[in-house]
């Protein structure tokens, strides 16, 4: 039997929990870093911004750029949340980041939709 694995990385994770803990930062750019930035808003990207370059260089690029202190407890927090919902379908997971894994959907697919998928 052919396996079904699903992929899942959730784009800009520490970016979307900032906005989500506050909304005022919807549809700003914004990025979460220090120094270095560690992902940036979709907002701040269509300025050419993104992950591994300089907040220095980032700010030149957007002025008007919002830089929000990395909060790695928060992150790891959520980041469990989603990992239980995930065993709450399956134990069959394997986590590589705190925003990306592989699902085992095999066992979960009934046989009369695995054609579709295939």
């Amino acid at each position: 039997m052919e396996r079904i694995i699903m992929h899942y990385d959730m784009d800009a994770f520490y970016a979307s929990i900032e906005i989500n803990r506050n909304p005022k930062l919807k549809n700003k750019p914004l990025v979460v870093g220090e120094n270095i930035v560690t992902t940036a808003s979709y907002e701040a990207r269509k300025y050419g911004i993104h992950s591994a370059m300089k907040v220095s260089d980032a700010k030149l690029l957007c002025p008007k750029l919002i830089v929000i202190p990395v909060d790695k407890t928060e992150y790891i927090r959520i980041s469990n949340e989603i990992h239980n919902l995930i065993f709450k379908i399956t134990n069959k997971v394997e986590f590589v980041a705190t925003d990306e894994g592989y699902i085992d959907l095999t066992d979960i697919i009934r046989p009369e939709n695995k054609k579709i998928l295939l």
